[in-house]
């Protein structure tokens, strides 16, 4: 049987002996390793229900235009009393497909990026996370830790350089998403702390 907690410790125990992140308390080296763990897992593939929203945002949005296009003709002028409710139809579709399609880029990432988004806030959640147990990211130190657990990847020239980059690059492509990492990172702790209490 998978020993997790021994697998934790032996991932501390391969850093440097000056790696402030081997300070931490035991509970927060499960933490930060369970979400180690989960961003070294291999993209999953992209969802068909995240691709259909996308699509479906697109749609609406075509369909929108082509709408806006019909209402300003003379025949739809001249149907205009029967027309009635749906002559502000086009911007209705036109606003859903924003807010939609929107909201969808900001929270699943843009089309085809879904999975590596996915993965990458678990990268960006532990380094929030030793932000806020450390007063520091320690980028350099996390990326010792993540070649330290996964040894046997292509992850040895792994820096904290590329740390840094890809949380700038979620907070300014997906400030939405970045947002929503801290009550995430709550609500993996807290979900931690429950399997350790009833273990």
């Amino acid at each position: 049987m998978f020993d997790f907690e021994e697998y934790v410790e032996s991932g501390f125990a391969h850093t440097g002996p000056r790696n402030p992140l081997r300070t931490l308390a035991p509970e927060d080296k499960i933490v930060l390793v369970s979400l180690l763990t989960l961003y070294l897992e291999p993209c999953p593939p992209e969802d068909a229900a995240f691709e259909q929203a996308a699509e479906t945002a697109a749609h609406a949005s075509a369909l929108a235009e082509r709408i806006r296009q019909l209402l300003g003709t003379s025949f739809a002028q001249a149907l205009q009393d029967v027309l009635g409710d749906f002559h502000d139809l086009a911007m209705r579709l036109k606003a859903f497909a924003l807010l939609f399609g929107g909201l969808g880029d900001q929270l699943l990432g843009k089309r085809g990026h879904h999975g590596r988004l996915w993965k990458n806030q678990f990268l960006v959640m532990a380094s929030e996370f030793i932000r806020h147990k450390t007063a520091s990211y320690n980028d350099e130190h996390l990326a010792e830790l993540i070649q330290a657990i996964n040894r046997t990847s292509d992850l040895a020239d792994f820096s904290g350089d590329a740390i840094h980059k890809r949380r700038q690059n979620l907070k300014r492509t997906y400030p939405l998403a970045y947002a929503c990492l801290f009550n995430k990172l709550c609500e993996f702790r807290n979900g931690v702390d429950a399997t350790a209490v009833s273990s």
